[in-house]
């Protein structure tokens, strides 16, 4: 092999490894927590969202269109009585999860991972509120 051709490999190589390498940092790193409301609540809420991805419930809105787990684990892992809407953007396109229309946010999670099954980067928005 000559010089030219080591160099193309080495770049290459570089390339694939720091893409990645990225798409695993991408996974696990949170983007923004905006706390609007209640510390308690936020926590809470980034909690869910680690699950839900854990759970591979956001992998099946997204692959399957299936939100029942999703919805299963939101309601089991929140405080009762929490109104949430959780919407997640993935290629141009967005589903929303929600367990009543309309609400005024108390905490909003934003979180981006990769999901390297499906080999798309997804955006999740999770805004919680108390209800009455």
């Amino acid at each position: 092999m000559s010089r030219g051709q080591i160099f193309l490999v080495s770049a290459i190589s570089a390339v694939i490894l720091t893409v990645i390498f990225t798409s695993i940092a991408l996974q696990i790193s949170e983007v923004e927590v905006s706390r609007t409301g209640g510390l308690k609540l936020s926590k809470k809420g980034l909690t869910a969202i680690r699950a839900l991805i854990r759970a591979g419930a956001i992998d099946s809105i997204v692959g399957q269109s299936d939100s029942s787990l999703a919805r299963y684990l939101l309601t089991i892992m929140l405080p009762p009585n929490t109104y949430y809407k959780l919407t997640v953007e993935w290629n141009g396109e967005v589903a929303i999860v929600s367990n009543k229309d309309v609400f005024e946010p108390q905490a909003t999670i934003r979180y981006v991972y990769s999901s390297l099954s499906l080999k798309l980067i997804v955006k999740l928005k999770l805004e919680l509120s108390l209800g009455g």
